[in-house]
Formats: C-alpha cells, structure tokens, sequence
C-alpha cells in the first residue's frame, strides 16, 4: 500500500486560505460528531485514514481536539517520530479501510473524516463502510465532501465535478491534474449514493442497524459535506 494518505494530497499549501477553510469546515463537523456520538470518556474511538505525516493545520483534527480520548488511528503510513511528538499518548496502526486489521467490535466508535472518496470504486466505499460497521460496537461516523457543492475542494475547481464522473476524469487529466483524474483517487459522493452505499454495505453485513442519519454541513450557502452517522447501539 502507499504511505500518503490521499487526503493530505491537494492543490492547497499548508497554512494557505483553502488549509484554513478546512480547519473551520472540520471544526463545524467535528461540533456535529460531538453532538450526534456523544462520545465518553471511556469509549474507544478508531480514527480510519489518519495521516502518519500531517501536512495541513487541517490535518488529524480529532487527535488534536480530543487527545485524552481513547482514541486509535489507523492509516496507510507508519508510526514514526513526528506523530509520536503531536499525539503521544495516541497510538498509530498501518492499515487500509478495506480491511481493518482488528477484529470485530473492538471500538465503541469507528470514526473516518474525508477518507471514503478516496477508497476508489462504489464497491470499494461499500467495502469501508461494511468493515466500519464489523469494527464498531456503537457508532459508525463518516464524512465526505458533497459532490455538488459549486467548488470542489481537493482541485479547488468549479463546476467541473458535476459534470459525468467519466468527463470530468477526462478534463482533470487534460488539466495535468493526473492524480484526481483516478477513481482510485478521487471518487465523490451524493447523498443518494451515499445512502445506497450504507444499505448495500448493511445488507451484506450481520450487523443491526437500529439507525442511518446523514447531516449536512454548508459552505458560501451550499451543502458542502456529508456526514454520516450510523446506529449500531440505541
């Protein structure tokens, strides 16, 4: 597997205008995690596609706003020195969200922030959120980016991104965007196909769920982010 996250790959500069928008679009939902999840003190939190080597203040935004939680991230990287500096009672496991390296129902809460547009295929997000809810006790929260808000927010384009997947691939490409113009890396959501994505996943898997909410977050007055909150626990 890589060892960059492709979260932490964006046309943005680290501390530049879009990285200081991320910080303030995280903070609106991480104020939404902690209202829905009501995490406790004693919960366990799996954090899934958290970035070994941050390059954004945006970045790991759960570990630096809850470092006394009991809190587990997981991700394509390794463990090294410059997580242990900024997390250091948080501990760090190379592992890919298609298939967790832990067994089932070792977390209270499985948690993973603008990481499932980058798993690849439609099967492929059905595949992460299958494995987020065999994980999970209680909670399942996951968020992306909004497919059809004006500004799509890793190229920092307009309206190109509402054009078909397959077009809008092809003009990323022309673009010299090279690394967006693949599914494997980048592949938005709606809430519809979002939805579809949770019910498929909850067909194939022996998990109950007594509950699906999916909230949205807004940006210059449009919906900019999905944020999904499965119930496995009432």
């Amino acid at each position: 597997m890589p060892t960059v996250q492709s979260d932490e790959v964006s046309v943005a500069s680290k501390g530049g205008f879009m990285d200081k928008l991320g910080l303030r679009a995280r903070a609106n939902m991480h104020a939404k995690f902690i209202q829905a999840v009501n995490p406790q003190a004693e919960n366990t939190i799996l954090d899934v596609g958290a970035s070994a080597n941050p390059e954004f203040i945006a970045s790991n935004y759960l570990e630096q706003m809850c470092p006394t939680l009991k809190i587990t991230a997981v991700g394509l990287g390794e463990e090294n020195a410059i997580w242990q500096k900024l997390y250091p009672s948080i501990p760090y496991k190379h592992g890919s969200a298609l298939d967790l390296p832990f067994e089932d129902k070792s977390f209270d809460i499985v948690y993973s922030h603008a990481v499932i547009e980058h798993v690849g295929s439609f099967e492929n997000q059905i595949k992460m959120i299958r494995e987020a809810i065999r994980v999970a006790r209680q909670s399942v929260w996951i968020t992306t980016p909004y497919r059809w808000h004006p500004v799509e927010f890793h190229t920092v384009l307009p309206f190109l991104h509402w054009l078909p997947k397959s077009m809008h691939r092809y003009c990323l490409k022309k673009l010299g965007l090279d690394y967006f113009s693949s599914e494997e890396s980048l592949n938005l959501l709606d809430g519809k196909s979002l939805q579809q994505a949770v019910q498929t996943a909850h067909a194939k898997s022996i998990a109950k769920l007594p509950g699906v909410n999916i909230y949205k977050t807004k940006f210059l007055g449009f919906s900019a982010n999905l944020l999904l909150h499965i119930h496995l626990k009432t």
